[in-house]
């Protein structure tokens, strides 16, 4: 072990990052296993880094190549972050001498435009690339080859447009691609040079258009799937058949403007639904029922003007809903019937007149932490309209036009020790809630949100 050492820097470029007889270097700190070198002005590599260093930090300097061996005399390297550089080659080669001991590779926010062949070579117990916001346009067949540990690659933000069919032929290990934010139109051009044993795959932001049936079949164990911002208008009938194993899928930032239930296969374990920021004005009665698993739906900036009855049935562990930022003006009173998990509702900025009698107090919410009501257009809350709602924590009522708020609206028991606070919005001539003498608690909790729109 070593402490913290010194090096002498000419030009931005160190001829050392660590010596014995020092006690802080401009260029590097070095403490214990670990070397620090971000934000010094490097060009280069800097020399004699201790042959013991697991953790090397290069990153937010000006290294604009690798030649071949740099780190040839650092055997127990794991950790190599060498992220905003201003890398544009690496040469076959560079990272010769670690293939035993690298673990994690960073090498993102760069100007690489290509990756030469034998770049990662014998690199056989690398677990992590991160190739993300480069300027890569292809990739070699042979790029990956010899990478048997690879878990994770990460590719977001380069200029691919397809992948050459034996690109991941070597690496049997790998769980998890990404490639959002490139520049793939057709998923048939990447979708055969995947393994079908990955879990995790992203193909968010490539402008991919409405997809086939069954587009993502032989992915068997794929259990993350994110297609956000893909100009996705329509789903096809079992657009997703075959996965089985689905947990997470993000459909956020596209233009859907209906879900219907034959869109969908079976997907027994989807916990993650992400539908936010579409066009969704319909949704067809009985669609989430068949995922019992659910445990968010994120349909927040939307066009829905109402949600059916039954919407939400038989949803057991529910625990988060995301209808805000819609049209909604009227709610049915069993909409959240019998959600007994559900923690978070989410009904801010829409047109909601009126809350139906029971909506919340007969619904058997009885996890119920959060309520976000406000930017409505309520002007009445009943009595007994928050009443049954034993773990409430947060009611949002600001930016409405509560005329009355009678102290009958939250109820004097079964509230006061988890409620953390009610928002509503008033002048201070008009503050509800403030003198319920039946539980004087309750004032301390209200949070009087200024509007001179009231006065």
């Amino acid at each position: 072990m070593w402490m913290v050492l010194t090096g002498i820097t000419v030009h931005g470029q160190p001829k050392i990052a660590c010596d014995s007889e020092g006690d802080e270097s401009p260029a590097c700190i070095c403490w214990s296993e670990t070397v620090s070198c971000q934000d010094a002005d490097l060009t280069a590599v800097p020399s004699d880094i201790p042959p013991d260093t697991i953790v090397l930090k290069l990153s937010r300097n000006k290294i604009s190549s690798l030649p071949q061996m740099v780190f040839g005399y650092l055997p127990q390297l794991s950790t190599l972050n060498l992220r905003y550089n201003k890398m544009s080659y690496i040469e076959a080669g560079a990272f010769d001498g670690l293939g035993g001991s690298l673990h994690e590779l960073h090498l993102s926010i760069n100007d690489l435009a290509s990756l030469e062949e034998g770049v990662f070579r014998n690199l056989t117990s690398l677990e992590y690339l991160d190739l993300v916001d480069n300027k890569i346009c292809t990739l070699s067949s042979g790029i990956f080859r010899g990478l048997t540990s690879l878990d994770h690659i990460l590719l977001d933000g380069n200029r691919l447009s397809s992948l050459p069919a034996d690109v991941f032929f070597d690496t049997p290990s790998l769980g998890t691609v990404h490639l959002a934010r490139n520049r793939i139109k057709n998923p048939e051009n990447v979708l055969p040079s995947l393994p079908p044993n990955i879990t995790s795959l992203d193909l968010s932001g490539n402008g991919l258009g409405n997809l086939e049936t069954a587009a993502f079949i032989g992915f068997p164990r794929l259990s993350t799937l994110r297609l956000k911002s893909n100009n996705i208008s329509f789903l096809p009938e079992d657009v997703f058949l075959g996965l089985e194993a689905l947990i997470t899928l993000s459909l956020d930032h596209n233009s859907l403007v209906e879900l219907t239930g034959n869109m969908f296969s079976n997907h027994p374990s989807l916990a993650i639904l992400g539908l936010r920021n579409n066009e969704i004005a319909t949704i067809e009665v009985g669609l989430f029922s068949r995922f019992p698993r659910l445990l968010l739906i994120d349909l927040q900036s939307n066009r829905l003007a109402s949600v059916p009855p039954g919407t939400f049935a038989n949803l057991s562990v529910l625990r988060e809903i995301g209808l805000n930022d819609n049209k909604l003006e009227s709610l049915d009173e069993d909409i959240f019937k019998d959600l007994r998990r559900l923690q978070t509702i989410r009904l801010e900025d829409n047109e909601i007149k009126r809350l139906p009698s029971g909506i919340f107090s007969e619904a058997n919410l009885e996890d119920l932490l959060i309520l976000n009501l406000h930017e409505n257009d309520l002007t009445v809350i009943e009595n007994g309209t928050f009443d049954n709602l034993p773990s409430i924590q947060s009611i949002s009522l600001e930016e409405n036009l509560l005329m009355t708020v009678d102290c009958g609206m939250v109820p004097s028991q079964n509230m006061s020790a988890s409620l953390e606070y009610v928002k509503v919005t008033c002048t201070c001539q008009f503050k509800p809630l403030f003198d319920c003498p039946n539980f004087a608690w309750l004032g301390e909790k209200t949070l009087c949100i200024l509007d001179t729109a009231f006065e």
